[in-house]
């Protein structure tokens, strides 16, 4: 009877044969997904793009509705509880907008952001992402040569805790339509480093609950983060320069959180014919700008 069985130097052969096509099939789908990011980048390398614009000498103020409206949709949906404090245009180049937390955000000149481009980026550069900091508006890179940027402030949360307001537990719709009301919709909602949610509402009001869909507190207008969109100041203790300003200028308006930025800046938020307004006003009371 023919020995249909191989042998053990057929089966030493065999193992080898099959470790190496699982290896190369390995290696072909890593290589595939690679190119595919790469293919996402387009013809420049969005980590180089950041630091061009982050060290760029030519930058110019814009108004943050003058930012692209793809821009500004990202903002809205992964910052929504920051503000923009103030944006730049870099001609040529893109954008950098910096945020009431300190959060640092890039974009190209079609308002692509190319902080999550410079993330998948990682497959070609060894992984990691793009460098973290705490910098200035207008200067350039650290000591290792990446200009140090925000993706995400203390406890708030970046673009990668952006939930689908449809996945959230039913506790905490039940506890804003019993509280609100059915006609006010969730617009926005994340988790925070704690496991918070952090949800948004009609008026841009934020409520934060606990891991379990608990609620625990009203945050006014913007989140915390440790302390880095300022420190709270009594809203009693505003001066009359700026509370006249609101007077005049945002007749029937509530004033909801004060803030004292580290620059001497006030930040003043208001709530205003139902909608959050944010106002920054300089140590001496003078108005300087209005933020939705």
């Amino acid at each position: 009877m023919l020995n249909t069985f191989p042998t053990f130097t057929e089966m030493i052969f065999m193992k080898k044969l099959l470790s190496a096509l699982f290896l190369a099939a390995a290696t072909s789908v890593a290589l595939t997904s690679c190119d595919q990011l790469n293919l996402n980048l387009g013809n420049s390398d969005a980590a180089d793009l950041i630091e061009e614009i982050a060290t760029a000498s030519n930058k110019t103020v814009v108004e943050p509705g003058n930012i692209p409206a793809k821009a500004s949709a990202y903002i809205s949906t992964n910052y929504f509880d920051s503000y923009i404090d103030v944006a730049y245009k870099v001609v040529n180049s893109g954008y950098e907008i910096a945020l009431g937390s300190g959060d640092e955000l890039y974009f190209d000149l079609d308002g692509t952001s190319l902080d999550s481009l410079a993330t998948m980026d990682s497959c070609s550069n060894g992984g990691g992402r793009h460098g973290h900091g705490h910098g200035h508006h207008g200067q350039g890179g650290d000591s290792t040569g990446v200009h140090p940027h925000f993706h995400h402030g203390a406890n708030c949360g970046g673009v990668d805790s952006v939930l689908d307001v449809n996945s959230l537990p039913a506790s905490i719709v039940s506890y804003v339509s019993t509280t609100y009301g059915d006609s006010v919709e969730i617009r926005h909602a994340k988790l925070d480093d704690a496991g918070q949610y952090i949800v948004a509402i009609d008026g841009h009001i934020l409520l934060v609950f606990d891991a379990s869909g608990n609620f625990v507190e009203v945050a006014q207008f913007v989140r915390d983060c440790g302390g880095q969109h300022g420190d709270g100041i009594p809203v009693d203790s505003l001066s009359a320069d700026i509370t006249d300003y609101i007077s005049t200028h945002y007749a029937g308006a509530e004033i909801k959180r004060a803030l004292l930025k580290e620059n001497g800046n006030i930040i003043v938020g208001i709530l205003y014919n139902g909608e959050r307004k944010i106002l920054i006003f300089d140590a001496n009371g003078n108005f300087i700008a209005e933020r939705d």
